[in-house]
């Protein structure tokens, strides 16, 4: 488990990453039915709504620039999402390839949600 070992110190959050750990982690070990792919990307794009909407709950202001990047990986995701689809990745190295996206999205964005 690797995304849900970096926290943010927002349970909520933390929370989903690891549930967004363990599908990764599952497809990537192959022993899941390779639907969760679809899945785990609209996991992934209701996340990003949700992750801007409990930082803004908490009373805070949520960057510009992570919203940028919240978009621009769901263009992204959308598109891996449709190479999936249509048999030009296969599941496993479209998991390691968004575990990626995610491991520099969290360094340089989501460590900071909690900051003050």
């Amino acid at each position: 488990m690797w995304y849900s070992a970096t926290k943010t110190g927002i349970n909520e959050i933390d929370l989903e990453h690891g549930n967004i750990d363990i599908m990764l982690t599952m497809i990537i070990s192959h022993k899941v039915d390779e639907e969760l792919v679809g899945k785990l990307i609209d996991t992934l794009l209701l996340h990003f709504q949700s992750e801007e909407r409990i930082v803004r709950k908490m009373g805070k202001s949520f960057p510009q620039e992570h919203h940028a990047e919240h978009e621009k990986l769901t263009t992204t995701l959308r598109q891996k999402k449709r190479q999936w689809s249509n048999g030009e990745l296969e599941a496993s190295e479209l998991a390691l390839e968004v575990k990626q996206i995610l491991l520099n999205h969290f360094s340089e964005f989501d460590a900071f949600l909690n900051a003050e």
